[in-house]
């Protein structure tokens, strides 16, 4: 019984220590199971600490191309007022070309008509005006290239620094350089500035007229340089109010000479002069009637009581009527000037300017052609990088949201168990 007894302890004591060394065996392999798996959670730990680096700096990314995005759609609109400035500068000098088109024209038609040619008409009427306009155009177009190509270059180097505080000094020289003020194209307007030259002549026109004048506006204050300059405007005291402005084309102010034997003004002016005389023809007429049918001395003596005072009434206000007549035929006077007629030998002269201005324009459209293409270009620059900014930015938001979801698996996955990997390696009891 003992024997059979220690048998059985001994069979036991096996069982027990086959199943000590399963369980052994078993506890190593857990051992390296959670060595393993302690190694692949540190791993992910430090690749989740890179990649939320690497979130940061997209993150840092996506701002600094925000901040870029912002900065070329200022310079985007920059350009847009820019391309605006030279479009109404294209549409000035295509103005300009027209107008010397139809001087050419009229010059062409007049030269045709009578073979005289320039001889008593100018068809080059607006030709100091326009001169100085081109002038001014070309001065500003010089302008706008100048401020497109520091744009051009502040943009390019904007782009390659991307520093913010460079980048707003730019913006703000831009802004500066683009505010030009532009030239207003008013050719029919012309003030005594707009031509210096022929304002220092100081052309006095009928120096002559003081003496036919009668006596009754010897009140009024003689011609004087003032007043005959910037082509004779009105004196403002008429009846209408009108502004000072010259009634005058201003391409026959080159014909202005206060020595001049010839007589220059618009045929209204003229019909008023000659209509104001006719008044004053007619006024005196009355007075002399009024001055013939006047008693006599003897009839006042032998009269009844003193003098007529209906007559002298009419009388007083015939004179007053008379002298306002001529007051306004003096001011219709100003209106006229004395000119000398250009002689044969001025056409080549005005031929050769024409055919320099010709040119000149012709050269300022192809300046603004070629500046229009190298805005048109530059547009299409920018808006293409703002499509790849478009796409980088979103590129970006997508990884975002990716880095977003793996940080999250990685939050979860050290926290919980991993029973695909135990369950397979362990072995059964």
């Amino acid at each position: 019984m003992l024997i059979k007894g220690s048998r059985d302890k001994q069979k036991e004591n096996d069982k027990l220590r086959e199943s000590l060394s399963r369980k052994t065996v078993s506890l190593e392999h857990l051992q390296r199971e959670y060595a393993s798996v302690k190694e692949e959670n540190e791993r992910l730990q430090k690749e989740g600490s890179e990649k939320e680096r690497h979130n940061q700096q997209l993150i840092q990314e996506v701002r600094c191309s925000g901040q870029e995005l912002s900065r070329v759609q200022e310079e985007v609109k920059l350009r847009q007022q820019l391309l605006s400035q030279n479009d109404k500068l294209l549409q000035s000098l295509r103005v300009e070309l027209k107008a010397y088109e139809k001087l050419d024209e009229e010059h062409r038609r007049l030269r045709e008509a009578s073979g005289e040619g320039w001889k008593g008409q100018d068809p080059f009427r607006d030709l100091h005006s326009l001169l100085m306009e081109i002038q001014a155009l070309r001065l500003q177009l010089e302008r706008s290239i100048e401020t497109s190509s520091t744009l051009q270059s502040r943009l390019k180097e904007q782009l390659a620094r991307g520093a913010e505080k460079a980048q707003e000094g730019a913006l703000t020289l831009a802004v500066q350089a683009v505010s030009i003020p532009e030239v207003p194209l008013q050719p029919d307007k012309h003030d005594g500035d707009k031509y210096p030259m022929e304002s220092d002549n100081s052309f006095d026109l009928f120096d002559s007229s003081q003496a036919v004048t009668p006596k009754s506006v010897s009140e009024t204050p003689p011609l004087s340089g003032n007043d005959t300059d910037s082509l004779s405007c009105d004196s403002g005291s008429s009846a209408t109010s009108t502004p000072c402005v010259s009634r005058l084309v201003t391409g026959h102010h080159l014909w202005a000479s206060k020595n001049g034997r010839h007589v220059l003004g618009l045929i209204e002016d003229y019909e008023a002069l000659l209509k104001q005389i006719s008044q004053g023809q007619r006024l005196l007429a009355e007075m002399d009637i009024q001055t013939q049918e006047a008693p006599s001395s003897t009839s006042q003596e032998l009269g009844t009581k003193g003098p007529h005072p209906a007559p002298l009434s009419k009388f007083v206000s015939s004179v007053s009527t008379a002298k306002l007549t001529l007051e306004e035929a003096y001011r219709r006077l100003k209106l006229l000037w004395r000119v000398s007629l250009p002689e044969d030998g001025q056409c080549p002269l005005h031929c050769e300017q024409i055919g320099e201005m010709k040119a000149e324009v012709t050269k300022l459209h192809k300046k603004l052609f070629e500046q229009e293409k190298k805005l048109q270009n530059t547009m299409k620059l920018l808006q293409l990088s703002k499509r790849q900014e478009k796409v980088i930015f979103d590129q970006l938001v997508v990884t975002h949201k990716i880095l977003r979801k793996a940080r999250g698996n990685l939050e979860l996955r050290p926290g919980g168990a991993h029973p695909g990997t135990c369950s397979p390696s362990r072995p059964g009891s």
